[in-house]
């Protein structure tokens, strides 16, 4: 039974770390498209200032997902040495693993939420700026 738990939980961690490298890809190269296909104008009150800040948006989406994947690592490499605290049966080691391994947890919880919501956010922001910026001067 432990080896089908170990398989499954195996098999979402692989699944997991894909979703995250393919959306973290995704990000970036809708900033790449950005960047490259936006004008840009003085600041002030016309679309390119606000396509600037869809930019701007769409990178603190890509810092999310880089913190994501980095929170992840962590919470691996300390789960990595809780299982080896259980094995010494050193339970203040263990006690201490498992504190960072849930830190870590609901770190990666935080920066997946902050990531889609600024992806969101971003999406809501081009389109509001390329409707509004036939309105605007």
């Amino acid at each position: 039974m432990s080896e089908r738990i170990e398989r499954w939980l195996k098999a979402h961690q692989e699944a997991s770390d894909k979703m995250d490298y393919f959306m973290l890809g995704a990000i970036l190269a809708i900033c790449a498209y950005l960047a490259q296909t936006n004008t840009y104008a003085k600041f002030g009150l016309n679309q390119q200032t606000f396509l600037l800040g869809t930019l701007l948006i769409f990178g603190l989406s890509a810092f999310f997902g880089f913190r994501r994947i980095e929170s992840g690592l962590h919470m691996v490499k300390h789960n990595g040495d809780y299982i080896q605290c259980l094995e010494a049966e050193d339970k203040e080691g263990a006690r201490a693993c498992f504190h960072l391994m849930n830190e870590a947890s609901v770190k990666t919880g935080v920066f997946y939420r902050w990531r889609n919501y600024t992806l969101v956010l971003g999406f809501v922001c081009f389109l509001v700026s390329k409707v509004a910026g036939q309105y605007l001067p």
